[in-house]
């Protein structure tokens, strides 16, 4: 008798541990444990955490691509998603554009309305470089894209002054 009464704790307590590492209430699963022993065990190793995973992207953990607009850790210098180039974030990425001029420039350039729209409403400024320093509006006009560069201006582009 003394046995099964150890093997029912011990099953309570199980169960109320596996629940707790899985983000679970601790006291509800001890009750199921002591109730159902065996099955209660079986059922909350199978159910999912609710914690949420260690290596979830947050805000302060990860980025935006600019190109494929998939979650990527700040650090990253290349899209593990697309592939293309992030860029440094320091002295070179003054010298070759801003991800987000890069992005808008080569919508533009591939008469892409819809991302030079989404870029434009996700913050995206109007009048950023690419690493040619040539801005989204300088490539529509230069394409005779009229739609793209009213759309550009109507977000604030302006025709920039060349060295």
């Amino acid at each position: 008798m003394i046995e099964f009464v150890a093997f029912w704790i011990l099953m309570a307590g199980t169960c109320a541990v596996v629940a707790g590492s899985k983000g679970r209430s601790v006291i509800g699963w001890l009750l199921l444990g002591a109730l159902f022993s065996a099955v209660a065990l079986i059922v909350v190793a199978v159910m999912p955490s609710l914690k949420p995973a260690v290596d979830a992207p947050s805000v302060e953990t990860h980025k935006k691509c600019p190109f494929c607009a998939e979650q990527v850790r700040r650090e990253a210098i290349v899209c593990k998603h697309c592939g293309r180039d992030l860029g440094p974030h320091d002295e070179a990425l003054r010298l070759t554009g801003s991800p987000e001029g890069v992005a808008l420039v080569a919508a533009a350039e591939a008469g892409n309305w819809g991302s030079v729209f989404s870029l434009l409403n996700g913050g995206a400024d109007p009048n950023a470089l690419d690493s040619q320093g040539r801005t989204a509006l300088d490539v529509a006009e230069s394409r005779k894209d009229e739609q793209i560069a009213n759309l550009l201006r109507s977000k604030g582009a302006e025709r920039l002054p060349h060295d």
